[in-house]
This record gives structure tokens, C-alpha cells and sequence, in this order.
């Protein structure tokens, strides 16, 4: 059968005992749940460990089978896996129901076995091999390295390391043996290393911050600003001054306004050199292009409250001003330097950024842990570093789940910013999400009142009527539970609605081509796109019936039904939302942007008008016109246009859908979420349910049953990388 699962052969326990590591690897990555390339490693492994001519047996089959289990247990974030059978069994056998579950949902075209037992003699017999394969075993290729290296007896330096040629280490924790890739124990060693060093002051200042120095700092705040510091966002402002920190919170917590009066307060201070932390360099980094920018934007935002009224800043305020208005948001690989000819960092821990330099990092959560710990072994001591982020979202799409295990591991350096300014805790959408990340136990949404429930026809008609505006409705939130033989057609009535209800408008007013590109207004601009940012559908899948793909499908139909032969040139039209999903660093574009295709009745180009608030005269309207029709980019006041014919055809997609992950960061005043239908699929998890549920700055509309988003609550992603403090 070639491993192909879309055949009429059955995928039983004794054909996977029975059929080759390379047919085992070929099922898995036809479940969708091992990247191609791990064959390739596979077979450099049988080449190290095995003869490559005789016929493996089978415990050597099954040693193979297991480091493809492992693989694949690192496609979904792992760093590495117990050498234990009973744990090893129990953590794949939740992945491998969810790749039946999903296949069965795409295609159900055979039988797959997903029984407790189906795995048992692989691992038992694959784990008792590669425990044999260690340093102090043997290998059968005298030419090539050991497999294995155990560090059982051995002390753990940066010079051991350096001496590793073997492909995998295994390491003793907690009496449990634990394999893992050479590349990831060494960046768990490196974060160990350097996040000791680097938050080694927690315990003598933990205590430095007293009431009374709270409470002056939020009057200080308030009557300088009048923002209103809460007492959580005052006790970093206060203890940043002398130690480095972690502040995590949940959406509009407060995290970068907080950063901002930080690092506002720090600025006037000295080091214990009596240097001027004025003088020290500023780096603003965030994984993504996007989330970098708009950090900056924030800690833009926040300056402006120091002019209050009218008022004059002193001389070291102006300099403390600028100095933050000149910080650059760089992207954690282009903060580092990457250099992708060598593969590698400009800095690193042999060449590392000045000592005297503040770092803030946001979106940490988003970080894996080979970028932390490169992010970490270029910071040196001494250096000032605030780490934001939010514990309770989604992971990094890469290994490891970093921040909610520092978080734990340094209680002292941490601020947690519990209030959120969003929406209010006894609000419908504030109960939902507690209820999400509290306790494992069951909950039951129509019991514990957390929304209205409505069917598929009256949900539609609610969306139809939607308005934000609503003053008895705040952040409500209604749940519909669509299936059964007419999903298809149901999801195409409530996302058609949907469409109606927020789409159409948009495209309608770029479509008739009203626009001169000479005489448009800034303020015109501003509501057109304002209105391209009220409305998202907020997929957990990206293929299927309930998939971003399809829905995003559904939405153009609509449109180009409503409006019959619009200008569409098969891939854009005018009024279309878009989405970059690559970086163009050419252009200042960053994979996540969100654009609208404009024309204008002077000119017939596509553009891509893109929201940059944070670039230099981003507000002097008529001096940032541009050039003349047909040129190329321009800009009006704070918007971007880039002609669509410059930008790689496969580098946008549209944007009414888009999945949870991407959505990571924004808020939009209207959301709809489709979540997975069956218990046990792997995208129906906890941190997919929250992330999705505090995009919201408005309406929320679930689309599930609450089995489903029973099932969500309680499947909390746990990433095995062990890393120790």
C-alpha cells in the first residue's frame, strides 16, 4: 500500500508491527502528521546505527519507528520524549487518535486501528534498542559517530557540548531517561544557563517595592498622563527600575502601556556605573514583523499622553521622548542579524549586543525554544531585558512552549496583569474565557449562562442585524451548533450572512471606482479600511468544510454574486481583504499584514492599501501624496499603497477567514470561530479556544457543540521539553 491511507487497505496493529520504518513513516505523513524530510532522516540513522545491507529485525524496524514517533511528536512542539514505554505510549496515543479523527473527517476512505494496544510492541522493543545505542554502547559504522550520547554521569558545560557530534543526547530527569535532538538540549541548556543569569537579582528585589511607593506612582502617572495605572501595571513601573521581568497578561491587560511608563521612569535613572539608562540602546522585538510594529505603535500611542493638555516637557523628558520615538521594532532574526548563507547569527554568545541595552520582547508565548535561546545567549549580563506575553495563548507553532515554563520558574521576576481593559470579568465574553482557563472540570455553557444559544437560521439573522452600537449589548456572546447532513449548506447560509452583513459594503465602494486618487480624503481612508477591521471568522482548521480555505471561498462567491462581473483577474479584485503570508522585508510588509485592494478612477492599477502608522510623516497628509499615476508606491497620510503586481502571487491570500494561530495579537469588534467537531481532534485544544475568544473587542459568535467546547477546555496542550531551573 505504499503507506498511502486513501486506499481500501486497512491500517492495522499487525501491519504496523509488520510493515517497514519506511512504509510506518510514509502512513504517518499521509495522516498529515510527520514532515517528508524526516525519511531522509531516518535513513542517515539506519546508515549510523545499522548495517546498511542486512535486513534490519525487528526491534531494529521498531527502534526506527520510534525516533519517527518522536519526529512527529516535535511537529507538534515537542523537544523530546520519554525513554519509557508506559509515558511514551500514552503521549502518542493522543496524537496518533487525533491524525484517525482528522483523517476520517477529510477522507474515511479505510480502517484505521486506534486501540490502546496498537503501538505497544513498537515502543517497547523500539525504546529497549535506542537505550543500547548510548555512548556506551556500539556502533556497527565505525566511521560515523555514536548515535546517542548520555549524559548520565556527566556534568553539563558549553564545552561538552561543543563536542557532541552524536545526532541525539539523552538525559536522566526525574529518574526518566528523556531523548532529544542535539540542537534542542542544547538551547534547553542554553535558557537554563542564561535565564540564571540573567534573573539572578529576583530574590533581593522582589521586596523593593513598597505600597506607598505604588500608590505614588499611579498619582504620579494619573496627573501627568491621566491614564490610570492599576496597581499590578504600578508594581512594574516601580520594580523595573532594578530588575529584569516577565509581565503577562491577557489581551488588553495593559502589558505595553505598562512597558511604556517602565521604561519612562527607567530612562531617568541611572546604572551602577552612574551611566544614564538614556544612553543606553533601546530594542523593541517580537517574533513576527507585525506584532514588532505594533508594539512600537503602542509605546507610540502611550508618549502622547505625556503632551497632556498642552504640556511642556523638560529638557531630559524631550530626550527621553525621542529616544523612545527613535527605538526601531525589528523581528527577533533580524534583531540577531540572521544570516541565512551561513545559517546563523551575527550575535550570539561569542559576539554579543553592548551590556548596556534594554531589551522588551513581546509575544513571547510565540517564541520557540531554539530562537529563545539564541535570543538569550546574545543578551549579555547587565543588560536590561522585559519579557511580555500571555501564558494561556497558543504555544510557538515551532518546539517548546518557553514562556509558561519561566513563567513558573521564576515566580520573583514575574508581573502578572490580571484586569483586563478589553472587556470587564462579568461581562458574557469575560465569564466564557474564565471559565476556558479555569480548572480542568467540565463546563456547560447553557447551565452557567455564558451566551445565548440559537439555531442556524436565527444565528444568521442575528448576524444580519448585528451592530456594535447596541448599547444593551456588551461583548455578548451566542453559541450555534451546526451539523448533521446539511452543514455544508447551513455554514454557507451563516457565513453568506456574515458576508452581507460586513463585507459587502467594502467591496462595493472600491468596486464603483468612486475614488481620485488626488483628491481622497485621509479621513475617507480611515473609515473605508476602519471597516475592513470590524468583521473576522476565526477558523481552528485551515482545510475542510470548516476550514479558513473554504470559507474564504464562500465569502468571494458572494461577493462577486452580489455585484456580477466585478474587475477580478482571477486572484484580486477592488474591495478585497487580503492578508500577507509571507514576509516581504523590500516593502516593510510582514507575513500577518492586513490590506484592502483599491483602485482608482484615475488609474487602473491594484493596490494594496496597507494601514503604517508608525512610519515617519505618517499624518502630514498632502505632503505624503506621492508620486504621480502609474508609478509605483505611494502614500496618503498613514496608509501604504503597494501595486499588487509587485508582490509575489503567492504571497497574499484573502482574509475574511483566517486561522486562530494567525489571529494571534489583533482584535476585531466582531468575530465568528468555528472550532473542530470531534473530541480527540488535535486542533481542538484549550489554548485554541482561548486565543480565539479574546480576539474579540465586541460580538462573538461561536459556531460548536458544547461537547466540542467541553472537550476544547480540557485538552490543554502539554509540550514535553524539560527544561529546569
Amino acid at each position: 500500500m505504499n503507506g498511502k491511507t486513501n486506499g481500501k487497505t486497512d491500517i492495522t496493529s499487525e501491519f504496523l508491527n509488520q510493515c517497514s520504518y519506511q512504509d510506518f513513516h510514509g502512513i504517518i505523513f499521509e495522516l498529515g502528521g510527520v514532515p517528508e524530510i524526516c525519511i531522509k532522516m531516518l535513513d542517515m540513522i539506519r546508515e549510523m546505527a545499522f548495517s546498511s545491507r542486512a535486513p534490519l529485525s525487528f526491534e531494529e524496524t521498531s527502534a526506527l519507528k520510534v525516533l519517527c514517533i518522536y519526529f512527529s511528536l516535535i511537529d507538534d512542539g515537542n523537544t523530546c520524549i520519554a525513554l519509557d514505554s508506559e509515558l511514551l505510549s500514552k503521549k502518542w496515543r493522543q496524537k496518533w487518535s487525533g491524525l484517525v479523527i482528522d483523517s476520517q473527517e477529510r477522507n474515511g476512505a479505510c480502517r484505521i486501528e486506534d486501540e490502546d494496544g496498537t503501538f505497544k510492541a513498537i515502543i517497547e522493543s523500539g525504546i529497549s534498542v535506542l537505550k543500547n545505542l548510548s555512548e556506551c554502547g556500539k556502533s556497527e559504522n565505525k566511521k560515523m559517530p555514536k548515535l546517542i550520547f548520555d549524559f548520565a554521569d556527566k556534568e553539563i558545560t558549553g564545552e561538552t557540548m561543543e563536542k557532541i557530534s552524536s545526532p541525539f543526547v539523552s538525559k536522566s530527569i526525574g529518574g526518566v531517561s528523556y531523548l532529544f535532538t542535539t540542537k534542542f538540549f542544547d538551547s534547553k541548556v542554553a535558557i537554563e544557563r542564561r535565564m540564571k543569569s540573567l534573573f539572578h537579582d529576583a530574590e533581593e528585589n522582589s521586596e523593593c517595592a513598597s505600597d506607598s511607593e505604588i500608590e505614588k506612582t499611579i498619582s504620579h502617572f494619573e496627573s501627568k498622563t491621566g491614564i490610570s495605572l492599576n496597581t499590578e501595571q504600578s508594581l512594574a513601573v516601580v520594580r523595573g527600575k532594578k530588575t529584569n521581568l516577565i509581565i503577562t497578561g491577557g489581551p488588553g491587560s495593559g502589558k505595553t502601556t505598562a512597558v511604556c511608563f517602565l521604561l519612562w521612569n527607567l530612562l531617568k535613572e541611572t546604572d551602577c556605573d552612574g551611566v544614564p539608562f538614556a544612553d543606553y540602546g533601546i530594542y523593541l522585538a517580537a517574533p513576527s514583523g507585525k506584532a514588532a510594529y505594533r508594539m512600537k505603535e503602542s509605546i507610540s500611542s502611550s508618549l502622547t499622553s505625556f503632551r497632556k493638555g498642552g504640556r511642556t516637557l523638560s529638557e531630559d523628558e524631550e530626550k527621553i521622548e525621542k529616544k523612545l520615538l527613535a527605538a526601531n521594532p525589528y523581528t527577533i532574526h533580524r534583531l540577531l542579524g540572521f544570516n541565512p548563507a551561513k545559517n546563523s547569527f551575527s550575535y550570539d554568545e561569542k559576539n554579543q549586543f553592548d551590556k548596556k541595552s534594554v531589551f522588551i520582547i513581546d509575544e513571547a508565548s510565540m517564541l520557540d525554544i531554539n530562537m529563545f535561546a539564541s535570543l538569550l545567549l546574545a543578551i549579555p549580563d547587565g543588560a536590561r531585558l522585559f519579557i511580555l506575553g500571555d501564558k494561556d495563548q497558543l504555544p510557538s507553532v515551532d518546539a517548546g512552549a518557553v514562556l509558561s515554563e519561566i513563567i513558573g520558574a521564576f515566580p520573583k521576576n514575574v508581573i502578572r496583569l490580571e484586569k483586563s481593559n478589553r472587556f470587564s470579568d462579568d461581562s458574557e465574553i469575560g465569564r466564557l474565557r474564565k471559565a476556558i482557563v479555569d480548572g480542568s472540570e467540565s463546563f456547560v455553557p447553557k447551565m452557567q449562562g455564558l451566551g445565548t444559544w440559537i439555531d442556524d437560521k436565527a444565528i444568521a439573522e442575528k448576524i444580519a442585524e448585528s451592530s456594535e452600537d447596541d448599547p444593551d449589548e456588551k461583548y455578548p456572546v451566542y453559541f450555534s451548533d451546526i451539523g448533521g447532513e446539511n452543514e455544508r449548506t447551513e455554514i454557507e447560509n451563516v457565513v453568506g450572512k456574515w458576508a452581507e452583513r460586513f463585507y459587502e459594503k467594502i467591496a462595493e465602494r472600491f468596486i464603483s471606482g468612486k475614488f481620485d486618487r488626488e483628491k481622497v480624503s485621509v479621513d475617507e481612508l480611515r473609515v473605508f479600511f476602519g471597516e475592513s477591521l470590524r468583521a473576522k471568522i476565526l477558523c481552528a482548521q485551515r482545510s475542510g468544510a470548516r476550514g479558513c480555505e473554504a470559507i474564504n471561498a464562500i465569502v468571494q462567491k458572494k461577493i462577486a454574486g452580489k455585484f456580477g462581473k466585478i474587475d477580478y483577474d482571477g486572484k484580486y479584485f477592488s474591495g478585497q481583504i487580503l492578508m500577507l503570508t509571507k514576509n516581504q522585508r523590500l516593502f516593510d510588509l510582514f507575513n500577518g499584514d492586513g490590506g484592502i485592494v483599491v483602485t482608482f478612477s484615475d488609474d487602473s492599477t491594484k493596490y494594496l492599501m496597507v494601514e503604517k502608522k508608525s512610519d515617519a510623516d505618517a499624518h502630514s497628509e498632502e505632503s505624503t501624496r506621492g508620486r504621480k499615476s502609474g508609478e509605483g508606491i505611494f502614500r496618503i497620510g498613514e496608509f501604504m499603497f503597494y501595486p499588487i503586481h509587485l508582490l509575489p502571487s503567492d504571497s497574499t491570500s484573502p482574509s475574511y477567514a483566517m486561522t486562530i494561530h494567525k489571529s494571534q495579537g489583533s482584535g476585531y469588534a466582531n468575530i465568528m470561530i468555528f472550532l473542530p467537531k470531534k473530541k480527540g481532534h488535535p486542533l481542538l485544544n484549550n489554548q485554541i479556544f482561548y486565543t480565539a475568544v479574546t480576539r474579540t473587542e465586541g460580538k462573538t459568535f461561536v459556531i460548536s457543540s458544547e461537547e466540542a467546547m467541553n472537550a476544547a477546555k480540557q485538552n490543554i496542550i502539554v509540550r514535553e521539553s524539560k527544561i529546569e531551573f
